[in-house]
């Protein structure tokens, strides 16, 4: 079984629901445990925007191998 750890991020539209409809999705596709950071509100760097980040971690475990 392979541990993957996942970054996601949004600063655009319902960031907070692209990031929980994004750990659904990978959740389904692993079928396995996978755990969660807290969800952080994080200032844009590098570049000029008016809405914050929205960020969060995943580790999840699949059963098919890295490629």
């Amino acid at each position: 079984m392979a541990a993957v750890h996942l970054l996601l991020g949004s600063n655009k539209g319902n960031r907070e629901s692209f990031i929980l409809n994004a750990v659904d999705k990978i959740s389904q596709l692993s079928g396995y445990s996978y755990k969660l950071s807290s969800l952080y509100k994080s200032e844009p760097w590098g570049f000029n925007s008016n809405t914050w980040f929205y960020n969060m971690a995943m580790l999840a475990h699949f059963t098919l191998p890295p490629l």
